[in-house]
């Protein structure tokens, strides 16, 4: 269960969810169902302090897998476009899905980086191995 400024939500399976707290906000978060809660929780530098709190909810349908990245939230007002949820950063939250063994390039423009995750399974990053839910910072 989220909340904010009065708002409830409904965490579901496979949804996401972009918050900007802007000049302050009530936020909390619970598990009141019986089964156990997993999630991703990632926090970015806003690209200007302040601003007018809100939120906004969408779906995290997975990508097909077919080695390419699909764009969850985004502060680029293209990806907003193409259906992504916007937030307030110079930052894109994307999701793959990936077959065992199949292998996938991301060219970064320097001094762009980015932090990888695995949900679960082990995934390769220029000769790291990391295990399901640890992360790395690459191309910085």
């Amino acid at each position: 269960m989220r909340t904010m400024r009065g708002n409830r939500a409904r965490l579901v399976v496979d949804s996401v969810h972009a918050m900007h707290a802007g000049t302050g906000t009530h936020h909390a978060e619970r598990n009141d169902e019986d089964a156990l809660a997993r999630m991703f929780q990632i926090w970015l530098q806003p690209l200007a302090p302040g601003g007018t709190p809100r939120w906004a909810m969408g779906s995290c349908s997975k990508a097909q897998p077919d080695v390419r990245f699909v764009t969850l939230a985004s502060g680029d007002p293209a990806d907003v476009r193409a259906g992504a949820l916007p937030i307030d950063a110079d930052a894109r939250v994307g999701i793959a899905t990936l077959r065992e063994g199949v292998s996938m390039r991301l060219a970064l423009d320097l001094p762009q980086s980015a932090y990888v995750v695995t949900d679960h399974g082990r995934i390769d990053i220029a000769g790291i191995r990391l295990e399901p839910r640890a992360g790395a910072i690459a191309g910085c």
